[in-house]
């Protein structure tokens, strides 16, 4: 295994939120609550700044909502906080690890979320999930998937 990156981050979505044009009344309660919240999205924003101004390869994850539900379904990742929607924490996890290997999450920052709208439980096929046979089972197959779904989706 080679390492890429150095740095894997898991964090939140959202730390964009005082860009001119977001409507804050879509957001969830975190970012419409930034100030409130002493600017705790805003000083991540800064964390991530240092971590790109650092020289030390880097990926960062920013789910969006995470759930207790299985893994296995699929993903919609983007970049610049323009996602809503919920995944699993075992997803993301197996997420982080995966990069690990990935020269395509290689100081990279996005988005990602399960693609079953937050109104609808999430049920998966069996054969894809690993819940149920306990943390990051699997994760050395998936982390070759992981390197392949970065390669399809984030800009080189």
């Amino acid at each position: 295994m080679m390492i890429q990156q150095n740095l894997v981050k898991a964090q939140n979505l959202g730390t964009r939120s005082e860009r001119p044009g977001v409507d804050l009344s879509k957001q969830p309660p975190v970012v419409r609550l930034n100030k409130e919240l002493d600017h705790i999205l805003t000083l991540k924003l800064k964390g991530e700044d240092l971590n790109r101004e650092s020289g030390t390869p880097y990926m960062i994850v920013r789910p969006y909502a995470l759930t207790e539900e299985p893994t296995g379904v699929d993903l919609l990742f983007d970049q610049g906080d323009n996602i809503m929607g919920k995944i699993s924490r075992e997803e993301v996890a197996r997420m982080c690890v995966g990069s690990l290997e990935s020269p395509y999450a290689c100081d990279k920052i996005f988005e990602v979320k399960g693609v079953i709208p937050f109104s609808q439980p999430c049920t998966v096929d069996p054969k894809k999930s690993s819940s149920g046979k306990g943390p990051f089972s699997n994760i050395l197959v998936s982390r070759s998937v992981v390197g392949e779904k970065l390669k399809d989706v984030l800009p080189s």
